[in-house]
């Protein structure tokens, strides 16, 4: 990933979280919020990454400045956790579904 933006900006309408907001230098760019995979009652992969505290969330907003590839290397762990997750899923799932007629 080339040079990015990132903005930290409160998140919810409670406002009491903080999400880090990224996108590549152009105009036409859209922000995209840093997210992670959520394994709960439902997979989902759209959960943004939310910090309770505003410097936190700077601090790290400013270490993906420093190191864009950070992103790059999140979502390529969040995607492996992703598989891994489905996968899961799938095979209880095909285990708890499993039928024979006799």
């Amino acid at each position: 990933m080339k040079e990015i933006k990132l903005m930290v900006t409160p998140y919810g309408e409670s406002m009491k979280y903080y999400c880090i907001q990224y996108k590549r230098k152009g105009f036409f760019t859209p922000w995209l919020t840093l997210v992670k995979v959520h394994d709960g009652a439902y997979l989902t992969y759209d959960q943004p990454i939310l910090y309770p505290n505003f410097d936190d969330a700077v601090k790290h907003a400013e270490r993906l400045k420093a190191n864009p590839s950070l992103i790059d290397e999140h979502y390529e762990e969040q995607n492996k956790i992703y598989r891994e997750a489905k996968q899961r899923r799938d095979n209880h799932i095909q285990e708890r579904n499993k039928t024979k007629i006799i």
